[in-house]
C-alpha cells in the first residue's frame, strides 16, 4: 500500500511527464522532424515510468493509459530506426575514402528518404488511431479513495527502485567477456527503464541522486552507441543481399566495404563498453546510491 506522501509525489511526477509529452507533440507535423520525433518518444517512455509506478486502487484507468502508452511507442519506433540509420549512414559517407564507397552510400541514403517519407504517412495515420485522453484522464483524480497506513515515501521509493536497479546491473554481468548483441540490447533496456525510475523516485530522498543518473545515463549511451551500430550493420547486410540477388554486382560489391566500416564502429563500440562492464560491481553501485540518496557518504 502507498502512503498518501508517495501518491502524490507520483502525481506530481505524472502531471510533469504529462505536460512534457504534450509540449514535444506541440509543433505541427512533429513527426516529421527527427528531434521532435525523438523527444516524443523519450517522454513518452519517461510518462510510462511512473504510470508502471501508479497504485491501480487510486488510478481505475490506469490499464487503458498503459495501452495507450504502450501502442504511442509502438508507432514512433518505425520511423525513429529509419531517422537513426540516416544518421549513421551520413556519418560513413563522411568517413568514405573512395567515390565508389561514397556512392553506395549516397544511394543507400536516397532509398531509406523513400521508406521515412512512407512511414511518416504511415506513422500520420497510426497517430490518428492513438488517444492522448487516455492517460490524460489519469490527472483527474478527484479524491483518494482509502485511508494510507504505509511507511514513508522514501522508504517505499526505495523499496520500488532497489530491484529494477540490481536487476538491470546484474543483467550487464558476463557481457564484457563476449560481444553477444541481442543480450546487451535487452541489458539497455532493462537499465533505460531503471533510470527513468530513479528519475521519479529520487524525488522522495532528501538528496538527489546526480552522481548516479549520470553513471547511469553514461552506461546506457555506450550501450546505445553499440546497439545503433548493430542494427546499421544488419540493415546494411540486408540491403547487400537484395542488390546481390537484383544483379546489382558494382553496388553490392561496394556495399561490403560500407559493412565493414560499420563492423569496425561496432568493434570499436563494444571495445569501448567492455572496459565499463569490466569495472561494474552492482552491488557497490547500489550501496553508493542509497548513500548518495541520503545525502552522506557510503
Amino acid at each position: 500500500m502507498q502512503s498518501l506522501e508517495f501518491t502524490l509525489a507520483l502525481h506530481r511526477s505524472l502531471e510533469a511527464r504529462c505536460a512534457r509529452l504534450d509540449e514535444a507533440t506541440a509543433p505541427p507535423a512533429w513527426w516529421l522532424e527527427p528531434g521532435h520525433l525523438h523527444d516524443a518518444r523519450v517522454a513518452t517512455r519517461r510518462l510510462r515510468a511512473v504510470v508502471e509506478l501508479l497504485d491501480p486502487e487510486v488510478y481505475p484507468r490506469l490499464k487503458a493509459a498503459g495501452r495507450g502508452l504502450r501502442d504511442f511507442t509502438r508507432a514512433l519506433g518505425g520511423r525513429r530506426e529509419l531517422d537513426v540509420f540516416r544518421a549513421l549512414l551520413e556519418g560513413l559517407h563522411a568517413q568514405a575514402a573512395f567515390d565508389l564507397q561514397r556512392a553506395s552510400a549516397e544511394h543507400l541514403i536516397e532509398a531509406l528518404d523513400r521508406r521515412r517519407a512512407k512511414a511518416a504517412r504511415g506513422l500520420a495515420g497510426d497517430l490518428e488511431k492513438v488517444d492522448p485522453a487516455d492517460w490524460k484522464r489519469l490527472l483527474e483524480v478527484e479524491s483518494l479513495p482509502r485511508p494510507f497506513h504505509a511507511p514513508p515515501a522514501a522508504e517505499t521509493a526505495w523499496e520500488g527502485l532497489r530491484t529494477p536497479l540490481e536487476a538491470a546491473l546484474e543483467a550487464l554481468r558476463g557481457l564484457a567477456k563476449g560481444e553477444d548483441i541481442e543480450a546487451l540490447h535487452a541489458a539497455r533496456v532493462k537499465l533505460k527503464r531503471a533510470r527513468y525510475r530513479l528519475e521519479i523516485l529520487g524525488e522522495s530522498f532528501p538528496a538527489p541522486p546526480v552522481l548516479c543518473l549520470a553513471r547511469l545515463k553514461g552506461l546506457q549511451d555506450a550501450l546505445g552507441d553499440h546497439h545503433d551500430m548493430a542494427l546499421l550493420e544488419a540493415f546494411l547486410w540486408e540491403r547487400q543481399a537484395e542488390l546481390a540477388a537484383a544483379g546489382f554486382r558494382v553496388l553490392a560489391s561496394s556495399l561490403l566495404e560500407l559493412v565493414g566500416m560499420a563492423a569496425e564502429a561496432r568493434h570499436r563500440a563494444y571495445g569501448a563498453l567492455g572496459t565499463a562492464l569490466q569495472d561494474l560491481r552492482p552491488a557497490a553501485w547500489v550501496k553508493e546510491l542509497r548513500a548518495e540518496l541520503a545525502g552522506g557518504p557510503g
